[in-house]
């Protein structure tokens, strides 16, 4: 199995504009609240979308059946060149981190034996 979903972290803070709901017990409700009750969906003319922490993405890949799960984050390209020199090293190790990054990739195998 394979999965991709969009990461709930500070990469694209425009995607808050955009629909996008962590899938977070205590926030979600409350986004889902101000997009679709209070700005009446003016933005989230697409519908919209979840955003989903790395502990959330283990969780769902802890099925019984799957095995060898991996999971991990596409990495972020900041636009470094037009930071200052002095701080391009700092940017380079932050872009690297969770926080930053835009999307989360979630792998299982499940075994023939457990098919049966």
């Amino acid at each position: 199995m394979l999965l991709t979903v969009p990461a709930f972290t500070l990469s694209y803070p425009y995607l808050f504009l955009r629909g996008n709901t962590p899938a977070v017990p205590v926030l979600e409700p409350v986004v889902r609240f101000v997009h679709f009750r209070v700005l009446e969906g003016k933005f989230a003319s697409f519908g919209y979308e979840r955003s989903f922490l790395r502990r959330t993405v283990a969780e769902l890949l802890a099925m019984p059946g799957l095995e060898q799960t991996e999971v991990g984050r596409f990495d972020t390209y900041l636009p470094l060149l037009t930071l200052p020199s002095r701080l391009r090293a700092f940017a380079r190790r932050l872009a690297r981190t969770d926080a930053f990054a835009p999307m989360y990739y979630g792998v299982a195998t499940r075994s023939i034996s457990s098919l049966d």
